[in-house]
């Protein structure tokens, strides 16, 4: 599947200071550090995961996931956080977000409370599926906060796998509830 590589250069830069940890992730990607290309696949991305999961302790996708904010995702975040409700931000992530990141899809559900549900769109092992949940909700989260101005702590954050050893790093990204 194409997707965006601004993800993958974010993480990049985040976890490969050096030129050897930079080798070492880029490792079995296909992708070259001089060329810098917009667009990969998602094979891409999940090798680079699959090399940061190996070389960093559990929970390093919380820390990743914190550190993005609107502009991370595009146009799309541009398009959320200028959007005239958060209704309205939400359509648009439903709509949009697999561009962004194809290995999921979100569904809402509209009634009391807004539910935005994540549609894992590819069968993705451990090591894989769960960074890539913990950030694209943390990225959601920013996108809300953004819209909202403030910390969305009355957002419930579900996880649909037991919690992991590392599950107290959890209420240091979230800002809401979170269950297992």
């Amino acid at each position: 599947l194409p997707m965006p590589l601004a993800y993958f250069w974010l993480l990049l830069r985040e976890f490969g200071g050096t030129p050897e940890a930079e080798a070492a992730l880029l490792e079995g990607t296909g992708v070259m550090p001089e060329g810098a290309a917009a667009e990969g696949t998602l094979g891409q991305t999940l090798a680079l995961v699959r090399n940061l999961a190996a070389r960093l302790p559990p929970g390093w996708a919380l820390r990743a996931g914190s550190s993005f904010h609107a502009s991370t995702h595009g146009p799309l975040g541009f398009a959320a956080v200028s959007a005239p409700t958060l209704g309205a931000a939400l359509d648009l992530i439903e709509r949009f977000g697999q561009v962004r990141a194809p290995y999921f899809r979100t569904h809402s559900e509209r009634g009391e409370r807004y539910r935005l549900a994540i549609e894992e769109r590819v069968s993705l092992d451990e090591v894989e599926r769960i960074p890539l949940l913990e950030a694209v909700l943390l990225g959601i989260q920013a996108l809300l906060e953004s819209v909202r101005g403030r910390p969305v702590r009355e957002a419930r954050f579900e996880f649909a796998y037991p919690a992991p050893v590392y599950a107290g790093l959890y209420r240091e990204h979230f800002h809401g509830e979170v269950r297992f």
